[in-house]
């Protein structure tokens, strides 16, 4: 397992993987059943392990990892 793998948690690559599906946050947090807050936090943790710029270069770092 990689190190981005270790350090990217479930939820994260899950709220990514939503991302990816072209939901917004507020649909994630409907889905997830989660606030929009923490929705954006999920994003900006992942956005910042992976060093991406914004929500869909971390989804593009992530799939190019094998993360989705």
């Amino acid at each position: 397992m990689s190190k981005t793998k270790k350090s990217l948690t479930t939820r994260q690559m899950e709220v990514l993987q939503l991302v990816a599906n072209h939901l917004t946050n507020t649909e994630i947090a409907l889905q997830l059943g989660l606030s929009h807050k923490t929705v954006e936090l999920h994003i900006s943790a992942a956005m910042k392990r992976l060093g991406a710029r914004n929500r869909h270069h971390a989804v593009q770092l992530a799939r190019k990892l094998g993360l989705l």
